[in-house]
Parts: C-alpha cells; structure tokens; sequence
C-alpha cells in the first residue's frame, strides 16, 4: 500500500506561487513557520534524534504567533509566555492555546471576530487511552477546534511515523465531516512536524472535506 502523503506540503518545498492562492493569515502563519523551522532542527538535534518535543517548542510557536498577531492588528490571547515590556498581549488562559481576536470598540467581555484558534499538542498517547488508539492526546485537543467559531483552526503536532500519514489523512476527514454542527467552509490550517521540516495541509469542510 502507498501511504498518503502526496497532500500533505513541505514548508520548506512550498512555492511563493502556491502561497499566493491563500488567504493572507495563512500565507503570514506558514511563513511564520518556514522561519521557525532552524530552531526546531537546533533544538532536536541538540536533545537527540529521539528526544520529544515539548514545552520549549511551544513557547517558540506561542512567541512567533503572538507578535504576528499584533503585526496584524489583532488582539492575543495566550499562556504561559515569559512577560515581555515590548510585546503587549494577553498572557493569560482562555478557551484554548492561543487565539486572535477582534473585539467590538468601547465594550467589555465581548468578541467581533476570531481570526484564528490553535491547539498545539506533543503527545502521542491521552492518559487513559487504550494503546491501539494512536495519537489520543492531539485528537482530543482537535475536538476542541471542531466548535471552535473562528475564520481559521490551526493544530499543531509531531508525526511519529510515515504510515500515520494513512490513520490521520482519514481521521481529520472523518472528524470534520462527522460534526454536523460544523458549517460548510470551515476551515483547518494542520502543520506537523517530520523528519525535520514542518508539513501542513489545509482542509475546507464541504458536503465531502476537499484538501488543498
């Protein structure tokens, strides 16, 4: 069997062309990545071919994310970042790992649009999962991206292996077209990390999900 890997861009592969026929906040977050693509090489090279990403590579995505976010007029909402006197963002917990957001002028406790929610997850297995279900713990955290109401839903993860591309290629279609709450349209940014460079695809849901 071939696996299914040939919907799935190499950032580093990816032609300015390509990234031309994408909305501008895709275009920025792939971007986003190509450039933080260095430091996750440095980083897993100097912990090991086999060491797990983790917290460090979170924060690095967090940091980037954050500032784009206000480059683009948007208010941040994240966690767990050092404090900074130059970055002005909301450093605190909300619904999930990182969102931008518009907000109507002159109100409080109120939201005008989401430009983009993100899940990053590292872990393979959910504690409590049994072992036959592969990458429990990113799944779980994409649920979370299937109510979210935003313009775009990144998730971020590392692939284990090359035959995963098969498992998930199926459970991202599936998971997207199975909520029935979902509207037509929405849109999912997924960026794994593999054999050092980041892939992504980006799925539309449809009647049928297509992939771009």
């Amino acid at each position: 069997m071939v696996t299914k890997i040939h919907n799935w861009k190499d950032i580093q592969k990816t032609r300015n062309r390509k990234i031309l026929k994408l909305d501008s906040d895709e275009k920025a977050i792939i971007q986003c990545f190509k450039e933080l693509l260095s430091s996750f090489v440095e980083i897993r090279t100097r912990k090991g071919k086999n060491s797990k990403l983790g917290a460090d590579e979170t924060i690095l995505i967090k940091e980037k994310l954050a500032s784009l976010g206000k480059e683009r007029k948007y208010g941040v909402y994240t966690n767990k970042l050092p404090a900074r006197n130059d970055e002005k963002f909301v450093n605190c917990e909300w619904v999930f790992d990182l969102h931008w957001v518009i907000e109507p002028l002159n109100t409080n406790y109120q939201i005008k649009k989401l430009p983009l929610v993100v899940e990053c997850e590292w872990a393979f297995k959910r504690k409590g999962d049994d072992e036959s279900i592969p990458y429990g713990a990113m799944k779980w955290d994409f649920q979370k991206l299937l109510i979210a109401n935003a313009n775009l839903r990144l998730m971020i993860f590392e692939l284990c292996k090359t035959d995963d591309f098969e498992h998930l290629n199926q459970y991202f279609e599936e998971a997207i077209n199975n909520f029935e709450e979902l509207k037509n349209g929405a849109q999912f940014l997924i960026i794994t990390f593999y054999n050092d460079t980041f892939l992504y695809k980006i799925i539309k849901k449809r009647v049928k999900p297509t992939i771009s």
